[in-house]
């Protein structure tokens, strides 16, 4: 366009090509260094459309195209010349002095040397070398190296070690120090400053990666920056959709927290429920467990009773024989028994079922926390520790056996299938180690010695899971079933 200010142009595109360049976005930076000759072709601004071709060649370096980045610094160099910019020409190949002499162009590079140090304008009359620029002397170090010169090369590497300020320079330095007495056949001080170099170029490498995120935030930073000021143009539409997104967002929040809280109380309302009603149902299994082991001792003692006052068969009474008078109530005491037996089912019959609703509504109850429940295995834990005979009675064995049968189903199963020719005396153990009883509490209940008890365990856990152990083990395994 004819109103276009072509020359800002030319140096905005330029400094975007600079900046993709310490990005390491190379191509980007060419089309952008594109542009900006283009600009500086249309305004005639020769130093700038020279400039931006000189950054091409450390575009082409960034990908590695060594060939074109030396083909386009040395035109560059030579239109500087042409044009009369010789401090230009001589700061522009200075970037490729190392592709030089890796390339073996030994002559080139201190032609150009000599011209930078002359023309360049880095050097001042006492020779320092400004912050910017030491890192020349590990390029003329690395000149001599590659000359032969070793003793120059040491004395350039030691002065740019003297004046380093950055790990870069120190790593630079040590290397090639290290190349420099590697040459000169002194391997110890060659490893020696090739380890030093090692570790700084650790360091360099977290250096350039804080600064790359550096630079990717300023870049971030920029273009966040120039969206705000574009946004600005639409203030107030924005403002006004995002007061109404606020609102919403807002009333959407409130009606959220509301249905949120409200669940939550009604959730803790039925776990409240829930806990009550698992409250009431286990003092009703304790209530009912009280009941069955008190019927149970009565019914005991009417058994007792019963074999005490027993008439042996074919003994004939005298009128004044006492159990003659009590044989007379015989069936009304066999009804009362009978009657009593029934009870017993009834409230175990309803123990099982609340029983199992309690494990329904709460499955997490472990199995020994079960079998505690029963009312048969609370009834021998008691007779294990009373006074007297203390042995189980076969309605007892059985009560146990089908109550252990029906909460655990499989494990009968499992009993017949690994061991189906079982003795009482084994299936018993069997069943009162399940029941979690020690080898004392069975001999009590069973009559059979602990020392036999302990035996028949390591036989069992031979017969059923087919490994050696002993009676810790048995326990372990069936409580695991």
């Amino acid at each position: 366009q004819i109103d276009c200010d072509y020359k800002l142009l030319s140096r905005v595109h330029g400094q975007m090509g600079r900046i993709f360049l310490d990005q390491g976005a190379p191509r980007n930076a060419l089309d952008e260094l594109d542009a900006a000759q283009r600009c500086a072709l249309s305004c005639e601004d020769t130093l700038m459309y020279l400039s931006s071709y000189s950054f091409k060649g450390s575009a082409y370096e960034y990908l590695n195209m060594l060939d074109s980045a030396l083909a386009v610094k040395r035109e560059a160099c030579r239109l500087y010349e042409l044009y009369g910019y010789k401090e230009e020409a001589a700061l522009s190949m200075a970037p490729v002095f190392d592709i030089l002499l890796e390339k073996g162009d030994i002559h080139e590079v201190a032609r150009l040397m000599d011209q930078y140090e002359e023309y360049s304008g880095v050097f001042n009359p006492e020779n320092v070398v400004p912050e910017s620029r030491k890192i020349y002397y590990g390029t003329k170090g690395r000149y001599y190296t590659k000359a032969g010169k070793l003793d120059s090369a040491l004395f350039f590497f030691r002065k740019l070690l003297v004046n380093a300020t950055t790990t870069n320079h120190y790593e630079c330095g040590y290397a090639g120090m290290s190349k420099a007495f590697h040459q000169l056949g002194l391997q110890d001080s060659a490893y020696y400053y090739a380890s030093l170099a090692y570790s700084y170029n650790d360091s360099c490498h977290r250096e350039k990666s804080t600064l790359d995120y550096q630079r990717n935030q300023s870049v971030f930073n920029y273009t966040r920056y120039q969206q705000l000021a574009e946004r600005k143009t639409k203030e107030a539409t924005v403002n006004r959709f995002m007061w109404i997104i606020t609102s919403a967002a807002l009333l959407l929040l409130l009606t959220t927290s509301f249905l949120i809280l409200l669940l939550f109380r009604n959730r803790a309302a039925r776990q409240k429920i829930k806990q009550q009603e698992m409250s009431l149902r286990i003092s009703e299994l304790e209530r009912l467990n009280q009941e069955i082991t008190a019927s149970r001792d009565e019914l005991d003692l009417m058994l007792r009773i019963k074999m005490k006052n027993a008439i042996p068969r074919g003994e004939v009474t005298t009128p004044g024989d006492e159990r003659s008078t009590e044989a007379l109530g015989d069936d009304m005491f066999e009804s009362l028994i009978e009657l009593k037996k029934q009870s017993i089912e009834e409230k175990n019959r309803f123990y099982q079922q609340l029983l199992e609703s309690v494990r329904h509504k709460d499955p997490a109850r472990s199995s020994e926390e079960v079998l505690k429940d029963m009312p048969v295995i609370a009834s021998l834990k008691k007779k294990t520790t009373a006074k007297g005979s203390s042995l189980m009675s076969e309605t007892q064995w059985e009560e146990l056996k089908e109550s252990i049968d029906k909460a655990f189903p499989l494990f009968p199963r499992f009993l017949f299938e690994s061991c189906p020719r079982l003795r009482p005396e084994e299936r018993k153990v069997l069943y009162l180690t399940k029941a979690f009883f020690s080898t004392g509490e069975i001999s009590l209940l069973t009559g059979l010695s602990k020392t036999s008890i302990s035996m028949m365990k390591s036989r069992l856990i031979k017969k059923i899971f087919g490994t050696e152990g002993g009676a810790k083990d048995l326990e372990k395994r069936l409580s695991q079933l």
